[in-house]
């Protein structure tokens, strides 16, 4: 691959500064292993220059941001997907107001990982058409994704879970009944629910339609290369990667491994007849590969997730991805998702206020509001 382009830049790319410093700092222990014993192959990339191969990919990425107030909060949250091809940029979001709970941020991960999966489907599913001249639909199923990019790793989308202190209503078929409806536990358990239905049939979409589902992520805090090195040393695996993927472009040999799963979330998968393209039983396995990829000397080693049954899938596309990095040697279509997934402080406070201004319209007693608010909010408004 020609990387002149990155040679004109004449400056590091964001990122390479903080990947030397992480180089240099573990230079020492780096000299003082070996390897080879339980090295990881690394494989250079072939690569294509036929842009009339482009993949068609759409990069999925969401955003969450969230207000406490005395009883209440305010849960905003957006998913944003890129497609290549049509050029399209869709986004959903979900406004939610929670009893207040210590684990509200938990909730807000939750709803938003729920509206990723959401869109993901909706791109695979989806057959777009347009009237040919006699007024008749003409399909273009050649326009579905060949790629979904998700963010982050599989590992993180199969553990979006719930707090410890929930597990225990999904040890009985009746935890729904228990719950109020309108209590925090209740609302968290359904959207848990619906995301697990969600992500299921996700799975299930992608197989049936030949689609690669990636789980990309630039910064990832795992340590399991480390862990194959047993390394007793707590190093990030992104400076492992740089440490050997000394030879750009190239990529490590994937690694096959194997999410940890609460007992109770697996067998209320089981009971809700989830996750049916994994043959394991009682309790789904869920394996996956994982491998960290750099293109050029220029920039730091991304994470890539696949499932270990789409494998031959991965491979097929591996020759393509070359064709949709942006400069800094990243996916284009996962960083721009990213910009239009972001959920800036300037909304939820503008949501913030229309909120509380609602609540003054309807000329609501003190004491109510003062349930509502935090004492420093109900000096302001008094």
């Amino acid at each position: 691959m020609d990387f002149s382009p990155f040679k004109r830049l004449g400056r590091p790319l964001p990122g390479v500064d903080s990947a030397a410093k992480g180089l240099r700092k573990y230079k020492g222990l780096f000299d003082s292993l070996s390897f080879e014993e339980k090295i990881i192959d690394v494989i250079e990339l072939e690569h294509s220059n036929n842009f009339e191969e482009v993949p068609h990919v759409v990069g999925i990425d969401g955003g969450r941001q969230f207000r406490d107030h005395l009883s209440i909060s305010l849960v905003l949250a957006r998913a944003a997907a890129v497609s290549g091809k049509e050029g399209l940029v869709e986004t959903r979001s979900a406004l939610n107001i929670l009893p207040v709970s210590s684990n509200v941020d938990n909730y807000a991960g939750l709803l938003m990982g729920h509206l990723e999966l959401s869109i993901a489907r909706h791109f695979i599913r989806q057959t777009p058409h347009v009237l040919n001249k006699e007024g008749k639909k003409q399909d273009f199923k050649h326009l579905k994704p060949d790629i979904i990019l998700l963010d982050g790793s599989f590992e993180s989308i199969f553990q979006q879970g719930l707090p410890k202190s929930f597990l225990y209503y999904l040890s009985t078929g009746e935890w729904s009944e228990k719950i109020r409806e309108n209590s925090f536990a209740g609302k968290y358990l359904r959207l848990f629910k619906a995301y697990s239905i969600t992500l299921s049939k996700l799975i299930e979409d992608a197989v049936k339609n030949d689609v690669l589902l990636l789980a990309v992520s630039k910064d990832s805090k795992a340590r399991f290369l480390a862990e194959n090195f047993n390394l007793n040393v707590d190093i990030p695996d992104t400076v492992i990667a740089m440490f050997l993927l000394n030879k750009t472009p190239s990529y490590l040999h994937p690694l096959i491994r194997t999410p940890k799963i609460d007992a109770h979330i697996a067998n209320f998968w089981k009971k809700q007849g989830l996750f049916k393209c994994f043959p394991n039983d009682p309790t789904p396995i869920i394996t996956m590969k994982s491998t960290f990829m750099k293109y050029s000397n220029y920039s730091e080693p991304f994470r890539l997730d696949y499932l270990s049954f789409q494998e031959d899938k991965f491979n097929e596309l591996l020759p393509k991805l070359s064709l949709i990095m942006d400069t800094s040697g990243f996916p284009f279509f996962a960083r721009w998702s990213h910009q239009f997934a972001h959920v800036t402080n300037d909304e939820i406070e503008t949501i913030d206020t229309l909120f509380i201004n609602h609540a003054l319209k309807m000329q609501l007693s003190n004491e109510i509001i003062g349930k509502l608010l935090p004492l420093t909010r109900r000096r302001r408004i008094q």
